[in-house]
């Protein structure tokens, strides 16, 4: 494998590519991809919020840069944090914190490829209306801002497969160990806010009902 063919291979070949670029131990790659990916994101997601109503493409590109990449690297170290533990701790997984995080990265190859993309389209068809409100474009518009929703979501879907193989094969677990370590996390995540929540809510209907 080339410098560049895992760009290639990831999408169809995901545990073996996974596997070539854990051997090749370039710490520096995944750093790369989780900060493009977090750019890539800020930059494409607000074209399809109907909250995002003329919004400066300028700031969206220095909000991206700096708060999204900051937010992208916080987010990467946790959930990479919680697919070890899960998948180390729990599921009989052999791979360590530093390799979960790699795959980790190197899971989102497809959908910050597809959204650089999609990005570079928008701006050719939509060019200042790129973060205006959805319903306000005209029909052109509107059709370009559902497909571009379509083909990224289609691409955030590819790279949770890619997630599932890229975990497999760094833990040396099935397919079925490795997709529950990747949803575990996200299912005990909301169950930890939901109960959060109530533990929370408590408190405030025991006082205000004094109060009442």
């Amino acid at each position: 494998m080339n410098d560049t063919s895992f760009f290639k291979t990831i999408w169809f070949q995901p545990r073996r590519t996974v596997g070539q670029l854990l051997e090749r131990n370039d710490e520096r790659l995944p750093w790369f991809l989780i900060i493009a990916a977090s750019v890539v994101s800020g930059l494409v997601t607000p074209i399809f919020s109907s909250d995002e109503m003329n919004v400066s493409i300028v700031g969206v590109l220095l909000g991206s840069l700096t708060i999204g990449v900051l937010i992208g690297i916080i987010g990467w170290w946790i959930t990479s944090g919680l697919y070890y533990l899960v998948g180390n701790k729990m599921l009989g997984g052999i791979g360590t914190y530093k390799e979960t995080r790699a795959a980790t990265a190197y899971s989102t190859i497809p959908v910050t490829m597809t959204g650089a993309v999609v990005y570079v389209l928008s701006l050719v068809i939509l060019r200042g209306n790129l973060y205006t409100d959805p319903a306000f474009l005209n029909a052109g518009a509107s059709i370009w801002t559902g497909l571009a929703a379509l083909l990224f979501g289609i691409a955030s879907i590819w790279s949770f497969v890619t997630l599932v193989n890229a975990i497999r094969v760094v833990h040396h677990v099935s397919g079925w160990r490795a997709f529950w370590t990747v949803v575990l996390p996200t299912i005990l995540f909301y169950g930890f806010l939901f109960f959060l929540f109530f533990l929370l809510l408590i408190p405030l209907i025991f006082f205000f009902g004094i109060m009442g």
